[in-house]
């Protein structure tokens, strides 16, 4: 299970990327999409959670490896997010209560919300990010405050809460 696991998840998006970047020789963006998992610790998550991990690791040294192609990497970490994967979630009160209480706003994510974000990175209204994979949601340490986020540069997101500032 495990290497059909990581063949989808790992090896067919880079498989991918290395097919476009041959055509990605005056710019470009990729969007990879990873998951909020990939920096969380729940029991029962590993592969999934190490999978989603390489994809991070990969959008930060393929940005590298193709800036000299002005060519773009980054990604999206989308949370917990209504699919058919997820129908399970939604269909436990108990379980999306859970959920629901885990994210700052109360509510979990659809998928046309990380198409948006997706949109904005392949955009050239987000031509200065590289490298870096976004999350659609707040970091863990700001659960149960109202928060927002600002991208002050590529490297430096600053985010606002209830509670007061703090940088990431």
């Amino acid at each position: 299970m495990g290497r059909a696991f990581f063949a989808l998840d790992v090896c067919a998006p880079l498989m991918l990327t290395s097919r476009a970047t041959v055509a990605m020789t005056k710019g470009g963006s990729i969007v990879n999409i990873s998951s909020a998992m990939a920096a969380a610790c729940q029991p029962g998550t590993a592969l999934y959670a190490a999978s989603k991990g390489a994809i991070d690791a990969a959008t930060r040294s393929l940005a590298a490896e193709l800036c000299a192609t002005n060519a773009r990497v980054n990604g999206v970490r989308p949370g917990l997010t209504r699919t058919g994967a997820t129908a399970y979630t939604y269909q436990d009160s108990t379980l999306l209560d859970a959920c629901h209480r885990s994210v700052p706003l109360g509510w979990t994510g659809e998928a046309d919300e990380v198409a948006r974000l997706t949109t904005f990175l392949l955009s050239p209204t987000a031509s200065f990010s590289t490298g870096r994979s976004r999350a659609s949601h707040p970091p863990p340490s700001h659960r149960g405050h109202r928060s927002a986020c600002i991208t002050l540069a590529p490297e430096v997101e600053l985010w606002l809460t209830d509670n007061g500032a703090e940088g990431e």
